[in-house]
């Protein structure tokens, strides 16, 4: 399986605080893009994270590389 549900769920649950009921109803590009503006506003002097063109599993992709 492409999907890592144990990490996704990890970072949507604990490191972005959603409801488990949120995060089942949330996108990955959406995932992927609250994810980025949370590591922004946690440390502005890293890199921000490609914003992914595409589909959805490009998107977690650069998830699961953060």
């Amino acid at each position: 399986d492409f999907w890592d549900w144990p990490f996704l769920l990890y970072v949507g649950t604990v490191v972005l605080s959603m409801p488990e009921e949120r995060f089942w109803r949330t996108t990955p590009r959406k995932l992927h893009a609250l994810l980025n503006a949370h590591v922004r506003a946690n440390d502005p002097e890293q890199a921000e994270m490609k914003p992914s063109k595409g589909n959805n599993k490009d998107a977690v992709k650069s998830i699961m590389k953060w």
